[in-house]
C-alpha cells in the first residue's frame, strides 16, 4: 500500500484488511512508499508470493509493475488512488471488487510498455505534460492541489517549450520538433478506460505527436483531444502524426522529461520503447473473457 496515493488516511489500512478478511484471504500489508514498493514487491516474488495486491493509484501500479514482469505472480490492482486507469480496465473500481477478483481468481496475460528499464502500464508521455508535473509538485507544497496543477500547467504553456527529438522506427527516421510525445499501448489508446474493456488489446505501441508550434495551436489542439477522449472516438485530427509499432527509438542531444503512468523522470538519450507481449500477470476481470 502507498500511503501517499490518492487521499489516503488511517481509515484505508483497515478498510482493506476488513474487506480482504471477509473474502477468506490471509494477507499481511506493507506500507510504503517510493523506491521501497519496488523492492518490497521483488522481496514478495521472491518469497514465493503468487498474489501480489498494490494498492494505490497508476502511479503505484506503474512501480510495481517493475517488479512483476516476466514473473509468474499475479497483481491484483486495489484502487485508492486519485486515477485508476488500470484497475477500471480490468473490472476493478473499488475494494470490494477488488476482494471478488481475487475470489474469482482469473489471471489475464497483459500486455506493457518499457522505455530503456523502466515498465509503464497505461502510457508515457514526453514534453508539456511530465514538465507541468514537476512544476506542479513544487508548487503543493505552497497551495491546494487543484490551483497548483492550473499554475503549472499555465507556466510551461507560457515557456512553451518544444521537443526536439528524432525518432526511428525501423529504417524510417523523422525529426520531431513538438510541444508532446504520447506512447500508449494498444490502438485508440487516448480514449478513457471503461470497466472491463482491456480484453482483446493489440500488443503494439501507438506514438502520437503534434505539430502545434504556438500558444493558441497547442490549447486548440488539446481540447480537440479532450473532446475526442470525452467521446471515446477513434483520434483523426490532421495536427497530429500518429505511429504504430511493436518499438521504436527517440534519440535527442539532451535528456528529456518523460512522465509514466504519470510519474515524471529524467532519462538519458536515446530512449528504446518497445511493447512487452503477455510480460504482466494481472488479476481482474474483462469483457468477452
Amino acid at each position: 500500500m502507498n500511503p501517499a496515493a490518492g487521499m489516503h488516511d488511517n481509515t484505508q489500512h483497515e478498510a482493506v484488511q476488513s474487506v480482504f478478511r471477509s473474502a477468506g484471504a490471509r494477507s499481511y500489508i506493507d506500507i510504503v512508499t517510493g523506491s521501497g514498493l519496488e523492492d518490497s514487491v521483488r522481496q514478495a516474488v521472491m518469497g514465493g508470493a503468487q498474489v501480489i495486491g498494490v494498492a494505490g493509484g497508476d502511479g503505484t501500479i506503474s512501480s510495481a509493475a517493475n517488479a512483476l514482469v516476466r514473473t509468474q505472480a499475479a497483481m491484483l490492482p486495489i484502487p485508492l488512488g486519485t486515477r485508476n486507469h488500470f484497475a477500471t480496465r480490468y473490472g476493478i473500481s473499488d475494494l470490494d471488487s477488488a476482494a471478488q477478483a481475487w475470489r474469482a481468481k482469473t489471471v489475464n496475460a497483459v500486455h506493457v510498455g518499457a522505455v530503456n528499464d523502466r515498465v509503464f502500464v497505461n502510457n508515457a508521455s514526453c514534453g508539456f505534460y511530465p514538465k507541468a508535473v514537476r512544476y506542479r509538485e513544487r508548487l503543493e507544497s505552497l497551495m491546494p492541489r487543484t490551483p497548483a496543477i492550473w499554475l503549472a500547467g499555465l507556466r510551461v504553456l507560457l515557456e512553451l517549450p518544444l521537443l526536439h527529438v528524432q525518432i526511428a522506427v525501423g529504417d524510417e527516421v523523422r525529426q520531431l520538433r513538438t510541444p508532446a510525445l504520447w506512447v500508449g499501448i494498444g490502438r485508440n489508446s487516448l480514449k478513457l478506460p471503461a470497466n472491463g474493456d482491456a480484453g482483446g488489446a493489440e500488443a503494439v505501441l501507438e506514438a502520437i505527436s503534434g505539430r502545434a508550434d504556438t500558444r493558441s495551436a497547442i490549447v486548440k489542439t488539446a481540447l480537440r483531444l479532450v473532446r475526442h477522449v470525452k467521446r471515446g472516438i477513434t483520434l483523426q485530427d490532421d495536427r497530429l502524426d500518429v505511429v504504430h509499432t511493436r518499438e521504436f527509438t527517440l534519440a535527442a542531444r539532451k535528456a528529456i522529461d518523460v512522465a509514466l503512468d504519470g510519474e515524471p523522470f529524467r532519462l538519458q538519450p536515446p530512449l528504446e520503447f518497445a511493447v512487452l507481449e503477455n510480460a504482466l500477470r494481472v488479476m481482474g476481470s474483462v469483457r468477452g473473457h
